[in-house]
């Protein structure tokens, strides 16, 4: 059915460009409405922090929360480069836990997600965590590799609640 200015109502959520495009930046269901009053998708928020070459997935977080979290799914055979290279010691079962790692990982978040690039101070991720394996089809991701973000929210309640205790 569609809407009296002729737009059909997919759930989707677009805007148009500086360059007069259209472009499709969520889902309305995906939205995320923090206790201040601000909304966000987190969609390109995600999609921005997994240019990173240092994070292979990642989910943000915060719905009625302060800020933003994230969880984050390591890029392990690029992390495990990048110590090599530094010539620093690891055991691959413990990567998540390194302090070296979350170092990495919170400088690159602070240079992906800021005001220099285009995002503003209530979509920075304030807190995040590491997880030590990856998101897979049929449990945290869809058919079409997206993020099952009801099933995520339920796997990691626990990692989840973490976030966002003062």
């Amino acid at each position: 059915m569609l809407s009296k200015e002729g737009w059909l109502d997919t759930g989707d959520l677009g805007m148009w460009t500086h360059k007069g495009e259209f472009a499709l930046c969520g889902r309305a269901k995906d939205t995320i409405v923090l206790s201040g009053g601000e909304n966000l998708e987190p969609v390109p928020i995600e999609a921005k922090l997994c240019e990173s070459e240092f994070i292979e997935q990642a989910i943000v977080l915060g719905q009625d929360q302060k800020y933003l979290g994230a969880l984050i799914v390591l890029n392990r055979k690029r992390i495990e480069e990048y110590l090599t290279e530094k010539q620093i010691p690891y055991l691959v079962d413990k990567l998540a836990s390194m302090q070296e790692v979350k170092n990495l990982i919170e400088h690159s978040i602070a240079e992906i997600i800021s005001s220099k690039q285009g995002f503003k101070s209530f979509e920075h991720i304030v807190r995040f965590r590491l997880l030590s394996k990856s998101f897979e089809v049929g449990k945290e991701l869809s058919a079409k590799q997206e993020l099952k973000r009801y099933e995520i929210n339920r796997i990691y309640k626990d990692e989840i609640q973490e976030l966002f205790v003062s």
